[in-house]
């Protein structure tokens, strides 16, 4: 079985947010959500390819302020982006977790 060689941070069903790291038990749950192949020493069966999919990196982040600036938009580009974002957080404490997590803003 593979190991995590970085640290991931991700939402179970209830929206409860875990993270995992190098040496812990990875649930199998949490296994079928984590679909970044760099982050295991030994890919993991069905795991997609980096190179596969090119719209990610070309896709352009939210704006930062006025129309479509939401929090909800910029709590889904960090989800989308594996950067955990806490409930009580505001659109910009957001942003800045994206900023520090080397997300595109």
């Amino acid at each position: 079985m593979s190991s995590l060689v970085t640290y991931v941070s991700l939402f179970d069903e209830k929206g409860n947010l875990h993270s995992f790291g190098p040496g812990d038990s990875v649930p199998s749950w949490a296994r079928t959500k984590i679909t970044n192949p760099d982050v295991w020493d030994v890919p993991v069966e069905g795991s997609a390819s980096v190179h596969t999919d090119k719209s990610d990196s070309s896709e352009e982040p939210p704006p930062q302020g006025g129309p479509g600036a939401s929090r909800k938009v910029w709590a889904d580009w960090a989800d989308k982006h594996n950067v955990a974002v806490e409930s009580a957080w505001k659109r910009d404490d957001i942003i800045d977790a994206c900023k520090a997590a080397g997300v595109p803003v």
